[in-house]
């Protein structure tokens, strides 16, 4: 949904940004999610800052759809296959950088 977050290239310059950026004692980890995904997060976590700032009693339930939200989430991967190591590929599969693929013929 954003171009750039797509291009591999620029998610490792972020990523290492930001690991750069973050004081030694954190451990950074970055999520690249979908459009989709991203919403429903937004919505949970709004509703909750609302309700947690208003001290409502739906907080509690709140917090809880904040909570499942936020583990929902799936990490977002371009598609990479494995192939001979002798022949010369562009889209290799990378750990961590790639969700593995099916062979194409």
């Amino acid at each position: 949904w954003r171009k750039r977050c797509s291009n591999i290239k620029f998610r490792r310059y972020g990523e290492k940004i930001i690991r750069m950026e973050t004081p030694s004692h954190i451990l950074p980890r970055v999520w690249w999610i979908e459009e989709l995904q991203m919403s429903q997060f937004e919505m949970a976590y709004r509703k909750w800052l609302k309700l947690n700032a208003s001290n409502h009693k739906d907080r509690a339930k709140a917090l809880g759809n904040f909570i499942a939200a936020l583990s929902s989430l799936k990490n977002v991967y371009d598609e990479a296959f494995l192939f001979d190591c002798g022949k010369n590929q562009d889209n290799s599969f990378v750990l961590n950088k790639t969700n593995l693929g099916t062979k194409k013929k």
